[in-house]
């Protein structure tokens, strides 16, 4: 299975402005939203096995870990 960026870029776009709203003064929702795109990427093996792992709540478990 491969990243599909149709499947994770609206997740990854809505995390992106949650953080920029908490930080207004200092991130910017696009730049964190390249920088999730690349850490998504990066972590494509494990993100892959918890889609897998976790049909139902994939995108929640996902979401949590880009927020931190």
């Amino acid at each position: 299975m491969a990243l599909d960026p149709e499947k994770f870029l609206p997740m990854v776009r809505a995390v992106a402005r949650s953080v920029s709203r908490q930080f207004p003064s200092y991130v910017d929702a696009q730049d964190t939203e390249q920088t999730l795109l690349i850490w998504l990427y990066e972590k494509r093996a494990s993100v892959l096995k918890t889609v897998e792992d976790s049909p139902d709540d994939w995108e929640a478990k996902i979401a949590s870990t880009m927020r931190k």
